[in-house]
């Protein structure tokens, strides 16, 4: 190979290097890109999945709390009514006080 073509070899060569290094640049900087969206797309589910489940459990929870103080009113209702009727009962047995 003759000097002049080698020379112009080693010019193509370098002048197709650095755009390549470009693309190669470009190309690492949308992977990275890529990986970065899909991370935070995986953390914005993972806090949605967190957030639907904390608010099953609350829901669930108050739930249960509700039921819990329905039984508890219900049971104080009750025993005011036994009362009531044992005072009743008393009353008509021994006369009103």
């Amino acid at each position: 190979m003759n000097t002049k073509r080698k020379c112009t070899t080693e010019l193509e060569n370098q002048m197709v290097a650095i755009p390549l290094a470009a693309l190669e640049a470009a190309a690492t900087a949308a992977a990275t890109a890529a990986a970065t969206a899909a991370a935070t797309a995986a953390v914005a589910a993972a806090a949605a999945e967190a957030t639907a489940a904390a608010t099953a459990t609350a829901t669930a929870t108050a739930t249960a709390a509700t039921a819990e103080t329905t039984a508890a009113a219900t049971a104080v209702t009750t025993a005011q009514q036994q009362v009531e009727k044992k005072r009743n009962e008393v009353k008509r047995k021994y006369g009103s006080e």
